[in-house]
């Protein structure tokens, strides 16, 4: 059996007296979305995009790859939906926080996605 190694929060790394940007993977299936928000996560001094994935699976892969400490994800996913993403993270990264940034609204969704493990629920618009 593999052992999962755990992965940090959010918080930005030390190291020594200067703190690291807190890395973040995308997940949208949306190619231009996910350029667009890279573009606005590293433009930030405090955040840097450290990956970016257009599935589920692919999302699962790239959190072990890139040891994120913050997960940025669609609900809408062609390979499955977000819930079950958020919750598959959690199963294996318990401690990695999980926002979710979605075009569904919030009074329908956002209830389920933090009970399934979420940090956050934002909406597109």
């Amino acid at each position: 059996m593999r052992k999962t190694k755990k992965l940090s929060t959010a918080k930005p790394r030390r190291t020594g007296s200067t703190r690291k940007p807190a890395r973040v993977l995308i997940v949208d299936d949306h190619p231009l979305m996910r350029k667009a928000i890279r573009a606005m996560i590293d433009a930030q001094t405090d955040m840097r995009t450290c990956g970016e994935a257009a599935s589920a699976k692919e999302a699962l892969e790239q959190a072990v790859e890139t040891r994120p400490d913050l997960v940025l994800t669609d609900l809408s996913l062609p390979d499955g939906g977000g819930l079950d993403l958020i919750r598959d993270l959690k199963e294996r990264h318990p401690q990695l926080p999980v926002v979710v940034l979605s075009m569904h609204d919030e009074l329908l969704y956002a209830e389920r996605v933090m009970r399934a493990g979420a940090a956050g629920y934002l909406m597109k618009h």
